[in-house]
C-alpha cells in the first residue's frame, strides 16, 4: 500500500524533522514525499496526488505528524487488507478518542482482536486530514481544487455527515505521534542529539496531558 507524505515549500524544516523520525520509526515504507509549491491549494495538491495512485487504497500523512513510537508494519499491512475486504472509505490511524467528539458508534466489526468504531452525526470532522488509510475514489469524489485544508475537513464533513459512508477508527492509535503544529504555529521542537521532543509551555499543556507541568517538558523517544 502506497504511502504519501504531504509537505509545503514554505516550511521545509517540518519535512526534515519528519524524515529524521520516520527513518527510525517507519523505515523503508514511505514511497512518495509530495512538496506543494507556493500558491498551490491543499485541494489541488490532493487531486494531483490522486492522479498518481493506481491502487484503490493508500496512506496519507502530513509532514507535521511526528512519530514517537515504532510502527509495526505487519499490523498496518493487515489493516490495509481489512479496508480492501470491507470497502472502507477512511480508516483513521489515530485513536477515535483524539477527536473533539469521541462517542463514535461501536459496531460489530473487529480486527486483530480490537473493536472497530464508526463515525456518526455527532463526530465533528469525519473527513479529517489526520493520518489515515483512504479509499482513493472516496477522496476523489469529494475534494475540489479550490479547497484549503480547512475546507476539506469542515466543508466536506458537513456534506457527508448524514450520508452513508464507512469511516472507522480503533479505540487506540495505530500510529503513535504528536502534532508538530497547532493553530498555524509550531509547538514542538526536535533535539536530534538527545532524540527528544520538547513541547513549549502554554496552551500545549492541555493538548498533551500525558506530559508533566515543567516549563521544558520533554518526551523521550528512546
Amino acid at each position: 500500500m502506497q504511502t504519501i507524505v504531504t509537505s509545503y515549500a514554505n516550511h521545509p524544516e517540518y519535512l526534515d524533522d519528519f524524515r529524521f523520525l520516520a527513518d527510525r520509526f517507519y523505515p523503508s515504507y514511505f514511497t512518495c514525499y509530495d512538496i506543494a509549491p507556493e500558491g498551490e491549494s491543499k485541494g489541488s495538491q490532493i487531486l494531483r496526488i490522486l492522479e498518481t495512485i493506481a491502487k484503490p487504497y493508500f496512506i496519507l500523512i502530513e509532514d507535521d505528524f511526528f512519530f514517537i513510537r515504532a510502527v509495526i508494519i505487519e499490523k498496518l499491512r493487515r489493516l490495509g487488507d481489512f479496508c480492501r475486504e470491507h470497502e472502507v472509505d477512511r480508516f483513521s490511524l489515530q485513536s477515535k478518542n483524539a477527536h473533539s467528539f469521541s462517542d463514535w458508534t461501536a459496531g460489530d466489526l473487529f480486527h486483530d482482536g480490537k473493536q472497530i468504531f464508526k463515525t456518526n452525526e455527532q463526530v465533528q470532522i469525519p473527513f479529517s486530514m489526520e493520518a489515515s488509510i483512504w479509499r482513493r475514489d472516496f477522496m476523489l469524489e469529494h475534494v475540489e481544487p479550490w479547497m484549503t485544508e480547512r475546507d476539506i475537513e469542515v466543508t466536506i464533513s458537513n456534506r457527508i455527515r448524514n450520508k452513508s459512508h464507512k469511516i472507522y477508527a480503533f479505540d487506540d492509535c495505530v500510529l503513535h505521534y504528536r502534532d508538530a503544529m497547532r493553530n498555524g504555529r509550531r509547538v514542538i521542537s526536535l533535539d536530534r542529539k538527545s532524540f527528544t521532543l520538547s513541547v513549549n509551555k502554554g496552551e500545549e499543556l492541555a493538548l498533551y496531558p500525558d506530559l508533566d507541568n515543567s516549563k521544558d517538558r520533554r518526551l523521550c523517544l528512546t
